[in-house]
């Protein structure tokens, strides 16, 4: 089950944790410009801080962009999902690797669409309509009926 609210609270967190350790990166940074000595050659030579530090920023940013997707789909009304539609998945699979050119990547799409064709059909099986529960539940009662090792 998929709740954005609760998808909300992640990317708030995680925005977050980002904005502090760029915090804590451009800290460390001002202080090894204060006092040069303290970084190592290689550091000096290869920017590492800085590239490190734009690294984490675009990092930072991403989670934004997520945490404002994620803001704009709740205020949208976005309701929680209670099932993924596992057939339509394995639907768009088999006919995405039947147009691609044949050959492994194909393959490992059509392995893919088999699995997710697998998965609806546990998902169907494990949460029947009522036809489909009455039907195995009458299969079970009959075969509790059947004395032990006498075929029908």
């Amino acid at each position: 089950m998929f709740d954005w609210n609760a998808e909300l609270e992640v990317a708030k967190r995680q925005v977050a944790d980002l904005e502090e350790k760029v915090a804590r990166f451009r800290e460390e940074m001002q202080r090894i410009a204060a006092d040069p000595t303290q970084a190592t050659p290689i550091e000096r030579i290869l920017e590492r801080n800085q590239r490190m530090l734009s690294v984490k920023m675009a990092s930072l940013d991403r989670a934004k962009l997520h945490a404002r997707f994620v803001e704009q789909k709740v205020a949208a009304g976005a309701t929680v999902a209670k099932q993924l539609p596992y057939v339509e998945l394995a639907e768009v699979c088999f006919k995405a690797a039947r147009w691609m050119p044949q050959g492994e990547a194909a393959e490992a799409v059509r392995r893919n669409g088999a699995a997710f064709y697998t998965k609806a059909v546990a998902q169907d099986n494990a949460a029947p309509n009522e036809a489909k529960a009455k039907a195995i539940f009458e299969n079970m009662a009959a075969s509790w009926t059947q004395p032990p090792g006498r075929p029908e």
